[in-house]
C-alpha cells in the first residue's frame, strides 16, 4: 500500500473572505454582507459620537453601541477563520502550507495562522508557512 503525500496549499484574504484550498477557491457573500453590514453601522455610529458632548451620558450610551458593534464584528472574522481551519483539519492532510501575501488586515491574518498553527501541532500535521514577497 502506497502512502499519498497530502500536502493542503491554503491562501487566504482575510478582508475579502476568500479562501483558497489547493487553487479551489471560496468566497462566502454572506459573510461579506454581514461585514459591510456592520461596517455601515460602526461608522454611522462613529459619526454620531463626533457630535455628542464627551463625557456625557448621550457619549457613552453611543460608545457602549459601538463596541458591541466591533464585538459583532470581531465574532463574525473569528467564526470564518474557525470554519476556515475546520475544513483543512477535516480533508486530514500531512501537510499544510499557508501562501502569506501582502494582507491589509495583518492582526487577523496573523491570528488565523497562529491558530492554523496550533490546530495542526494538536492533529500532529506539518506546518508551514511561504513568503510570496520579499
Amino acid at each position: 500500500m502506497e502512502t499519498v503525500d497530502r500536502e493542503v496549499r491554503i491562501e487566504i484574504d482575510i478582508v475579502e473572505c476568500i479562501f483558497t484550498i489547493n487553487g479551489l477557491s471560496i468566497q462566502r457573500v454572506d459573510v461579506l454582507e454581514n461585514i459591510e453590514k456592520l461596517e455601515k453601522q460602526l461608522l454611522r455610529q462613529k459619526r454620531r459620537l463626533s457630535r455628542k458632548e464627551q463625557n456625557s451620558n448621550n457619549s457613552k450610551a453611543v460608545l457602549e453601541k459601538i463596541k458591541k458593534i466591533e464585538n459583532k464584528l470581531d465574532n463574525v472574522y473569528n467564526d470564518y477563520m474557525n470554519k476556515c481551519i475546520s475544513v483543512v483539519i477535516k480533508s486530514n492532510p500531512t501537510c499544510v502550507v499557508i501562501v502569506e501575501n501582502n494582507q491589509k488586515f495583518l492582526q487577523k491574518y496573523y491570528e488565523f495562522v497562529i491558530r492554523m498553527k496550533v490546530r495542526c501541532k494538536m492533529h500532529e500535521i506539518e506546518f508551514k508557512v511561504l513568503n510570496t514577497y520579499a
